[in-house]
């Protein structure tokens, strides 16, 4: 485990963009020193990845993307 502060650190990202894409996701972190748990490690690391690509990409794929990563983290969490 790491806190939002070390894990922003280690993405190359400022901790309010971190701070923001927990709150998108459903990520209870609220400040620097809250501390993510190895699943939310994996879901920031995901979504990272998807919007952290070389292509630009219009305002459809972008709401398509948030709309998939919001179905996968919907089923990580009921499950």
């Amino acid at each position: 485990m790491m806190n939002v502060k070390e894990y922003a650190n280690d993405t190359g990202h400022s901790v309010a963009e971190i701070l923001k894409k927990c709150k998108e996701l459903g990520i209870n972190a609220k400040n620097a020193d809250d501390e993510l748990s190895e699943d939310d490690i994996i879901i920031l690391d995901n979504t990272i990845n998807l919007i952290s690509t070389d292509v630009e990409t219009t305002l459809d794929e972008e709401d398509a993307i948030d709309e998939a990563v919001e179905d996968l983290v919907r089923n990580n969490f009921d499950n």
